[in-house]
């Protein structure tokens, strides 16, 4: 069974995708053209559990994975045969397929992880609502974490090199900055969410709440414009290299959000 799947990051460079998979290891895939398929290279001597996560380096040559077994880890993932062997960079110069470049243990099960833009940063969220980064610039095994108040964050999504909106089981996103080597308190992000209707519809809106949330309460709105747990965040105005202006987010109440950033 596959938990996760993400494609290149690298418009230009679409050359590779990862699998990340429930038996403890990733598989690096790329089309080989003499044979007119694509074939799978597996990461897999590192791993205790399942993998939750995976995000590709922008240079396209290495692969963060977040996973059950409370680690997060840096692997080579440069296929000689798609690329041109790449330089060395802050996370190390030893890129031969499968290399762990960085391991960092984490406080619970890591479920989302990021480079930054530029791939300098790793960012990662754990279930025990922490946010961790290290900055391969200054210390790459030195982690910096941010101990949340918050339920536990489910999706991560960098806006530039020095921030990035989280969110998760608290229905709203948040925006949080990374400066001078600290994680800043985080931005909520989010407007009221509109007041039911007349309680002439009130079968309906017990109908909609057993959809959404499981419960048939009329009068259990959340004040957050989403009413369950946001999924996913993505870009929709923008690229995180250039500045993202505008974002979506998705969640288990069937919404789809389109939110500006305006950053005080």
């Amino acid at each position: 069974m596959c938990q996760t799947i993400l494609f290149s990051e690298l418009v230009l460079n679409e050359n590779k995708f990862a699998v990340g998979s429930s038996q403890k290891l990733v598989s690096i895939c790329h089309y080989e053209k003499e044979n007119n398929w694509w074939i799978a290279r597996q990461i897999k001597t590192e791993f205790k559990s399942t993998i939750s996560c995976v995000s590709w380096h922008p240079e396209n040559v290495l692969l963060a994975v977040g996973c059950y077994d409370y680690k997060a880890r840096v692997f080579s993932a440069y296929v000689k045969d798609v690329e041109e062997r790449p330089s060395p960079n802050p996370w190390g110069s030893k890129m031969n397929f499968g290399n762990l470049m960085a391991q960092f243990k984490t406080s619970a099960w890591i479920k989302d992880i990021s480079f930054s833009p530029y791939g300098h940063k790793l960012c990662w969220i754990n279930q025990d609502s922490t946010v961790s980064i290290v900055d391969a610039m200054t210390d790459a095994t030195k982690v910096i974490v941010y101990y949340g108040k918050s339920l536990p964050l489910r999706t991560l999504m960098w806006i530039n090199e020095d921030s990035f909106i989280t969110a998760g089981f608290n229905c709203l996103p948040y925006l949080y900055t990374f400066k001078n080597g600290k994680i800043g308190e985080p931005k909520e992000l989010d407007v009221q969410a509109e007041k039911s209707a007349s309680s002439g519809n009130s079968a309906m809106l017990m109908f909609k709440n057993l959809a959404k949330k499981g419960t048939g309460n009329v009068d259990s709105a959340l004040p957050t414009l989403h009413q369950n747990c946001i999924t996913q965040v993505l870009p929709y105005q923008g690229t995180p290299q250039q500045g993202v202006t505008s974002f979506s987010t998705v969640g288990f109440d069937s919404q789809l959000v389109i939110w500006p950033i305006k950053v005080s």
